[in-house]
């Protein structure tokens, strides 16, 4: 009798399922922000996409200025900014991205006293173009804004955003390459993560690499198509005497804390490096922030 009371519920509509911000409350605090400073709408899109003779009009997929920022249990409003910024893949949306991967769930596993923020890209469309954050300072705007969102709204004590890590999935390169090329908030970028992301823009990154301290992580599968791509870069930096380390994901000898710049060849496939084995999390544990006291 409950389930079929339940079932005439659930059809009428009486029964709601949790929200985002439900589903995610037992790890912290969920906020949505429309930005001006977010990649979309941009002129470069303003007539849609076409991609394999299909096209993406502006209306449905270059239309959302949605960014999504998560506070995890436990942050230290008093302490110094630090962001987490992740960027998407293909066919993706930001609600999508953050429950599929479980990316607020690692963030908070992390003990980092960091703020994710996930900007929407293309909404659910086969593009790589990063809007408004390819534009030259465009991301320091950017991260700006999102300080100045949390300062008005006492998440944090100072707007100031210190430092950021910097992740993408699949098609995220392009954008991350543009951001780290000219995107003007390189002093405060640390940390570069590219989960099955390095298809092109090989340039950039062995420039950014070359010349900076900063740490970076590079995961690649065989079935992904990233994996020759991420073999020409550890070439080029080879050759410029850059050092780096190449490793198997399942090797127990994987220290990610050892090298600045670490390249790991993934058995999984390209929807699962970013959490089938928790490797947001361990990166971020890895890393340079501050742990969440």
């Amino acid at each position: 009798m409950r389930l079929l009371v339940t079932g005439l519920l659930l059809s009428a509509g009486l029964i709601c399922s949790p929200t985002l911000e439900e589903q995610l409350a037992p790890h912290g605090t969920l906020i949505r922000l429309a930005l001006s400073t977010a990649p979309f709408p941009h002129p470069g899109r303003d007539s849609g996409h076409v991609y394999n003779g299909v096209r993406y009009p502006a209306e449905l997929h270059y239309r959302d200025s949605t960014v999504l920022v998560f506070i995890p249990n436990g942050f230290d409003p008093q302490r110094p900014l630090d962001l987490a910024v992740h960027i998407h893949g293909w066919w993706a949306g930001v609600e999508t991205v953050i429950s599929k991967f479980r990316l607020a769930e690692q963030l908070t596993a992390s003990g980092k006293n960091a703020v994710l923020v996930i900007p929407q890209g293309p909404t659910n469309a086969p593009d790589s173009f990063g809007g408004r954050l390819e534009d030259p300072e465009a991301f320091r705007a950017f991260i700006e804004a999102v300080g100045r969102e949390l300062h008005e709204r006492r998440v944090v004590a100072s707007p100031a955003v210190r430092s950021v890590v910097l992740s993408g999935h699949s098609g995220a390169y392009r954008m991350i390459s543009f951001i780290l090329r000219h995107g003007g908030a390189e002093d405060r970028i640390r940390e570069v993560y590219l989960f099955d992301a390095l298809y092109g823009q090989l340039e950039t990154y062995a420039h950014w690499l070359s010349d900076g301290n900063s740490r970076f992580v590079a995961v690649f599968c065989d079935s992904g198509g990233t994996k020759e791509a991420t073999g020409a870069l550890m070439d080029t930096l080879g050759r410029r005497n850059v050092p780096f380390a190449s490793h198997e994901e399942t090797d127990p000898r994987l220290d990610l804390r050892k090298d600045r710049i670490t390249f790991i060849h993934s058995d999984l496939g390209h929807n699962e490096v970013l959490m089938a084995r928790e490797q947001y999390r361990r990166y971020l544990e890895s890393g340079t922030l501050g742990n969440r006291k």
